[in-house]
C-alpha cells in the first residue's frame, strides 16, 4: 500500500505528523488490516473497538494497541484519531461510517460498503462535504493471482464466461 499524504490539503497538513488510525471489530480480517497499518511509515495504529471486550483486549494485547473501547462512540470522544477502519458485518457499516465521518475522521471500511444504494450515496455525499476520503476494501484486487486471472480473462483466454466462484 503506497499513500501519498501530500494528496490533497486534507492529508497534506498529516504530512509532518503520525497519521493515528483506529480500528473497529476485531474479527479474522482485522489482523490483516493491522499488518498493513503496521507495515506503512508514519501510521500509527492508536485504538482498536469491539462489542465483545474479551476480544477487543486479545487484539489490543497481540498488536501492542494501547486502548481499547466497547464502542465507536467512546472510542472517537478519546482519542484523536485520522483515520478509522470499520470491520464488522455489512448491516453495521452505514452508521458506523457515518458516525466516523460526521466526527472528522477519514474511512476505510471493509467491503460491501452499504447494503442498500442509498446508504453509499448518503455516506459519499457527507464525506464530500466534509472533505473526508472514504474508502472500500477489496483485499486482493491487485494480488498476483488476481492479477493474472484478470490478464487471462481480459484476452479471452477462458472464452465466454458466465460465472466465477473463488475459494479462499
Amino acid at each position: 500500500m503506497n499513500i501519498d499524504l501530500n494528496a490533497d490539503e486534507n492529508f497534506g497538513r498529516l504530512s509532518m505528523q503520525t497519521v493515528r488510525v483506529a480500528i473497529v471489530g476485531t474479527g479474522y480480517i482485522a489482523d490483516f488490516h493491522a499488518r498493513a497499518i503496521r507495515n506503512i511509515k508514519g501510521v500509527e495504529l492508536v485504538g482498536v473497538c469491539d462489542a465483545n471486550l474479551k476480544s477487543a483486549k486479545a487484539f489490543a494485547v497481540t498488536w501492542g494497541v494501547p486502548a481499547v473501547f466497547t464502542t465507536l462512540e467512546a472510542m472517537l470522544n478519546a482519542l484523536q484519531l485520522n483515520s478509522l477502519h470499520i470491520l464488522v458485518p455489512p448491516d453495521r457499516h452505514h452508521s458506523l461510517t457515518k458516525l466516523a465521518l460526521e466526527a472528522g475522521v477519514h474511512v476505510l471500511v471493509e467491503k460491501p460498503l452499504c447494503t442498500s444504494v442509498e446508504e453509499a450515496d448518503e455516506l459519499l455525499a457527507l464525506a464530500n462535504d466534509k472533505k473526508l476520503r472514504l474508502g472500500v476494501n477489496h483485499n486482493m484486487l491487485y494480488a498476483g493471482a488476481f492479477e493474472r486471472l484478470r490478464k487471462i480473462v481480459q484476452s479471452g483466454g477462458l472464452g465466454p464466461l458466465d460465472h466465477v466462484t473463488f475459494n479462499h
